[in-house]
Parts: C-alpha cells; structure tokens; sequence
C-alpha cells in the first residue's frame, strides 16, 4: 500500500496514512484535531534501480572489503 504525507490546513500538523488504491488519496481526516480538511504533501521516496548511484560510484561507511570473500 502507498504511504502518502498530509498536512492539516486547520492545525498544520504534519501526518503520514496508508492508502489502498481504491482509496481516495485526496481525503483524509487529522488524527490531531479531526478536521477533514488534510491536504496531500509531496513525498519524494528513494528505491533501489531508480536511477542513483551505481554501486561503483556510492560512498560506503565500510572498508572497502566485501564481507563475502
């Protein structure tokens, strides 16, 4: 299930719902105050093969020594 990011335009409190697909994204009630009136945020999300870093060019914290040899 997607996560989408709201904000509340009555509160402006900052939370964060699952959707179905079937669901309407757009509607959303804050859990702080119960307004209905929560607008979606833009979510910018990273996955692996979306286009960044190869694995040659990606910084490490490690040694440089793989683990499997």
């Amino acid at each position: 299930m997607p996560l989408f990011e709201y904000q509340c335009t009555k509160c402006h409190k900052l939370f964060e719902s699952y959707k179905r697909p079937s669901e309407d994204a757009a509607v959303e009630t804050c859990p702080s105050c119960k307004s209905p009136a929560a607008k979606v945020q833009i979510s910018l999300v990273g996955s692996a093969g979306s286009g960044g870093a190869s694995a040659s060019s990606a910084k490490s914290c490690g040694t440089g020594r793989s683990p499997f040899s």
